[in-house]
């Protein structure tokens, strides 16, 4: 606290030198903090000292309600409508704005910033960087280091010697306009589109005789009064490209100046968005894409420039569907508003009844600001289980055969383990192979006739490379007669 007291004496005889005029002491912003701080002590005890002295002074406390009611948040940067309103509701001529550096005692060390505004130009009467540690400063023979305090008093003579004591000169006060809020029913439309635009303004002084916006350059729009704001309207450009937007206000007698203010942009587009589309499952092969149980989406919306100009789209809206060419349907969908999403994960067990496997369709449509529709699609495909193996059992008067035939769907196979039984349930003939990259397992068997009794069936097991499986238990055979005897390779299906 000391040291601030010391600081605060400084300080205070540079400011009675114009207790002339009223100062406005604003909060201070402060690096000494890790991050970005405010300080309201320091200018707080700088504006009682002041008072001590007979300095007309505004307190910080009084000022904060005015800052917040302009939503102005940095201390150090003030527009010219708000020293306006400072010198009119608060009858300040003039703002002392600090920085606050360095305040350490140990070692001692003193930087901070200080300005002196005048409200009704916004020109700075008065400045001073106050810059002091104890390298600064080199006693004789090095026996003796600078105290704080000492530091202070050299800090007292330097702001003293360069001080520029303001004066009160009376000057002619200009009106003027303060741009708080632009609202636009879209900045981006398409050609012939009408837009609107809401502006919110403040006034100090006379209000403008004559309000106009200048669109594109060329285009003339009148500002009308509308529910306590002002709007104005116009039909879009034909031709695609970005539109700049200006305010011009006009005060006639006695002022006789007008003054133009940049309020935005706005966009013609006629271009869909161009979106690319990823997806991922439990496999690639061949350049499609084999799905078990998740399905992740990755849209994309590729950057585009058109007519010298960029576009500076936004995504209003997306939609992703899924299509099922068996069913004929869609079977999954989702629609939101807003910017496209880094992924979309469709899980498959979270749908209602099971999806039978085999082609798909994921489809992505995106709408820009303006309404133009972008979409793109890929195919996939749903696998499940592993097909169903084909067996065949041939009967001869002398002899007959067993045919096993198990081929891979999408995915090769793994394992194959089949085994038929005649009636009595002796196996007659039976398959196995382990591996990988299995296409297919075909095997004929010779049987004795003798075994050939019905009625037969298979047990099969069957696994592919995603972990697939496909059981069978008892599962029938198709039955081939000889009805020419023996020798005769005639075979008919037996009922």
């Amino acid at each position: 606290m000391k040291r601030i007291f010391i600081l605060l004496t400084i300080i205070t005889f540079i400011l009675t030198k114009i207790c002339f005029s009223q100062v406005a002491v604003f909060p201070f912003e402060d690096f000494t903090y890790k991050d970005y701080g405010v300080n309201l002590n320091v200018p707080r005890k700088i504006a009682q000292a002041l008072k001590k002295r007979g300095v007309k002074v505004i307190f910080p406390s009084k000022i904060i309600p005015i800052l917040v009611k302009f939503h102005h948040v940095d201390f150090n940067k003030l527009n010219f409508t708000l020293l306006r309103v400072i010198y009119k509701e608060l009858k300040s001529r003039y703002v002392l704005l600090g920085s606050i550096g360095e305040l350490r005692k140990d070692p001692p060390e003193i930087f901070m910033v200080l300005r002196l505004i005048d409200t009704l130009n916004g020109k700075v009467k008065w400045g001073k960087v106050i810059a002091f540690s104890e390298k600064d400063y080199i006693s004789f023979l090095n026996l003796k280091k600078i105290s704080y305090e000492e530091m202070v008093k050299e800090v007292y003579k330097s702001i003293a010697t360069n001080f520029y004591e303001p004066k009160a000169v009376k000057e002619h006060i200009f009106p003027t306009i303060d741009v708080q809020e632009v609202i636009f029913s879209s900045r981006h439309v398409k050609p012939g589109a009408e837009v609107k635009c809401l502006l919110r303004f403040y006034f100090s002084g006379k209000k403008p005789d004559q309000m106009i916006l200048l669109v594109g350059g060329n285009e003339k729009v009148e500002v009308e009064p509308y529910k306590g704001a002002y709007l104005a309207d116009w039909i879009a450009e034909s031709k695609e490209g970005g539109y700049p937007v200006y305010l011009v206000a006009k005060w006639l007698e006695p002022f006789k100046f007008e003054k133009k203010i940049f309020i935005g942009k706005y966009y013609v587009d006629t271009s869909p968005p161009k979106v690319a589309l990823v997806i991922k499952g439990a496999r690639k092969e061949d350049g499609k894409v084999f799905v078990k149980d998740v399905l992740k989406i990755f849209p994309k919306l590729l950057e585009e420039r058109g007519g010298g100009f960029s576009l500076n789209r936004g995504i209003s809206r997306w939609k992703v569907e899924v299509y099922c060419k068996r069913l004929r349907k869609v079977v999954f969908k989702e629609e939101r508003p807003g910017a496209i999403p880094g992924m979309i994960v469709w899980d498959l067990k979270s749908m209602k009844g099971a999806l039978p496997p085999g082609e798909y369709k994921v489809m992505f449509i995106a709408w820009d600001l303006a309404g133009n529709k972008g979409e793109v699609e890929k195919k996939f495909y749903i696998v499940k289980e592993p097909p169903m193996p084909t067996v065949m059992v041939y009967k001869g008067r002398k002899r007959g055969y067993v045919y096993i035939d198990a081929k891979k769907g999408y995915i090769p196979l793994i394992k194959v383990s089949i085994e038929v039984f005649n009636g009595k349930g002796k196996v007659i003939a039976k398959v196995f192979k382990e591996g990988i990259d299995i296409k297919e397992v075909k095997k004929k068997v010779r049987v004795d006739s003798r075994d050939l009794i019905p009625p037969f069936y298979f047990d099969a097991t069957i696994q592919d490379e995603l972990n697939n499986i496909r059981i069978v238990k008892r599962g029938s055979v198709e039955v081939k007669t000889s009805k020419r005897g023996p020798g005769y390779n005639t075979w008919v299906p037996e009922f």
